[in-house]
C-alpha cells in the first residue's frame, strides 16, 4: 500500500486490526524506513517503546544516552571532544526489511545532524604509557563473575570492563588517554572494572587503578600511533566568495 502511495496512486487502507505483516519486499523493490528526532519535554523520564516488527522508540533521551545508543561506544574507540547539548529528545525509528548495517547508519546520521556533531577519524603519535602490576594487584584483582560476553568501552570520561582481560582494560584506558598503552602486568584471565576519570588525567587515572585493580601506568620513552574517533561539533561553514560552479 505505502509503495502504491509513493506511485502516486489512491489506496484504500485496511483498518489496523486488520492488517497482517507483510512479505518481504522483492529484491528489486526500495526498502522503506523512517527515523525522526524531535524535542521533548525537559521533565520527560526515558523510556524505550517497541513496536515490533517495525522498530523502536527512545524517548525522554538525553544527548549522551542517544549517542551511546547509536554509536555503541563499546567496540569503537569514540572520543568526546566538545560539550553536548542539553535538554530531552524522543528518537522514533520505523525500518522494513532494512539491511542492520543501513539501520545503524540511518540513526546515527538521524542524531548527528540533529545535534549538529560530526565524527573524524585521526591518527595520532604520541609517548606511550606501560601498564605494571604492583603487589596488591594479587588482593585486588578477582576473576569476573560474569559469564556474558566481553564488554568493554570508554564514553565521556567512564571507563567500563566486564569480563575483559587486560588487553581489554588497556583498549579502554588508551581511548580515554588517547595514548598507546603497553602490557607489561603479566596477568591472565578476565575481570571486571567500572570507573570515571575526567579528562586526560593520567595521575588520577593512576590513583583509580592502583586503589581498585592494584595497577599501574608508567611513562614510556617509546612513541606509537593510536588512531581515535573525534565527535566534536560541526565546523561552521565560511561563506563562500566565489561564483558558484555548476
Amino acid at each position: 500500500d505505502l509503495q502504491a502511495v509513493a506511485e502516486g496512486k489512491d489506496v484504500a487502507f485496511k483498518p489496523a486490526s486488520a492488517m497482517t505483516i507483510a512479505a518481504p519486499l522483492p529484491v528489486n523493490e526500495q526498502t522503506l524506513f523512517s527515523v525522526s528526532l524531535s524535542k521533548a519535554s525537559p521533565n520527560a523520564t526515558p523510556s524505550t517503546i517497541s513496536h515490533p516488527p517495525t522498530g523502536t522508540d527512545f524517548l525522554g533521551s538525553d544527548a549522551d544516552g542517544l549517542l551511546v545508543e547509536v554509536l555503541n561506544p563499546f567496540h569503537r574507540r569514540y572520543v568526546l571532544k566538545d560539550p553536548l547539548p542539553t535538554g530531552r529528545y524522543d528518537l522514533r525509528v520505523n525500518f522494513v526489511d532494512v539491511p542492520h548495517a543501513a539501520m545503524d547508519s540511518a540513526m546515527q546520521q538521524a542524531v548527528l545532524s540533529a545535534l549538529h556533531l560530526q565524527i573524524q577519524q585521526k591518527t595520532i603519535t604520541r609517548k606511550a604509557y606501560i601498564l605494571r602490576a604492583t603487589e596488591a594487584s594479587k588482593k585486588l584483582l578477582s576473576p569476573s563473575a560474569s559469564t556474558r560476553a566481553v564488554k568493554r568501552g570508554y564514553w565521556h570520561g567512564i571507563y567500563i570492563l566486564m569480563n575483559g582481560t587486560i588487553d581489554d582494560l588497556i583498549w579502554i584506558l588508551s581511548t580515554g588517554l588517547e595514548a598507546p598503552i603497553i602490557n607489561e602486568t603479566g596477568i591472565d584471565g578476565t575481570f571486571d572494572a567500572r570507573f570515571s576519570v575526567q579528562g586526560n588525567d593520567v595521575e588520577s587515572l593512576n590513583g583509580v587503578l592502583k586503589t581498585t585493580m592494584g595497577l599501574e601506568l608508567v611513562t614510556s620513552s617509546q612513541e606509537l600511533p593510536i588512531t581515535v574517533l573525534e565527535v566534536s561539533r560541526q565546523e561552521a561553514e565560511a561563506p563562500s566568495t566565489q561564483a558558484p560552479q555548476h
